[in-house]
């Protein structure tokens, strides 16, 4: 039987809505955090199929899914990338000590897939291993042309605050586009992390291009799994699956 919980870390600065997922926490040898993607939530669409899908097959982890700034039940909390590193990191601190396992590993998707090479970058690379599935490694580039509309870009540059986003919305403000900005993962070098790091792209993502993360890839040495008509969102069954299958497989996740 799986068990969830939903629980907060609270330390001086934030208040951070966690939720976790696993079969016994005498079983939990490695801890996955799963970071989701722009607009969505611990509970959106990719993070409940990837923790349902995956503690269906293997047994010896724990699922650790949060809401970003801005997101799910963090909606109060202004997005900006300084506030997500800080959610990262406190997210890792608190894993490490709750669940005490002897590897943890990052699991995220399209500004999930962002947000961890932000946090290497600048931090180091305190997981076993990271997979990305259509990480948007271009992620002002993402907003601009594919996330946000041309008024909603006039607005953010009138100072407005503006909704955005696909099946929910986040509040945006010109400070998280200035973020994007000085944020260069795409000139950024992690040849360091060769073999730690694994994308899954879809060749027909419509969100984040295929051949920027290709190139991107090719140019870090990073293992890179292109999955033949997979939209951004893998809303096909089977090619969803595969992902999910693939990624614990690549953790070495315990089969059932």
């Amino acid at each position: 039987m799986i068990l969830e919980k939903n629980y907060r870390i609270t330390n001086g600065k934030d208040s951070i809505s966690c939720l976790c997922a696993y079969d016994s926490e005498d079983t939990v040898r490695k801890a996955v955090i799963f970071t989701h993607g722009f607009s969505s939530s611990k509970n959106g669409h990719s993070a409940v199929l990837f923790r349902k899908t995956a503690l269906s097959e293997f047994r010896d982890f724990v699922f650790v899914g949060f809401d970003w700034p801005g997101h799910g039940d963090s909606k109060e909390v202004p997005l900006r990338l300084d506030a997500c590193v800080r959610y990262l990191d406190a997210v890792i601190a608190d894993t490490k000590e709750r669940f005490q396992a002897e590897e943890m590993y990052i699991h995220g998707t399209s500004f999930g897939g962002y947000m961890p090479l932000k946090y290497i970058l600048e931090k180091g690379f305190p997981f076993e291993l990271a997979a990305l599935r259509c990480p948007a490694v271009d992620m002002a580039e993402t907003f601009a042309s594919s996330l946000a509309t041309t008024e909603q870009l006039e607005k953010l540059n009138r100072g407005e605050t503006v909704p955005v986003g696909l099946t929910d919305t986040v509040d945006v403000t010109m400070g998280f586009l200035e973020d994007l900005k000085k944020t260069d993962l795409i000139h950024a070098d992690f040849r360091a992390y060769e073999g730690r790091i694994y994308f899954i792209q879809g060749t027909e993502d419509e969100l984040v291009s295929c051949k920027t993360v290709r190139e991107f890839a090719r140019k870090n040495r990073i293992l890179l799994d292109e999955v033949e008509g997979a939209d951004h969102r893998f809303l096909n069954d089977a090619m969803m699956r595969y992902a999910i299958l693939a990624t614990a497989e690549y953790f070495g996740l315990e089969k059932r």
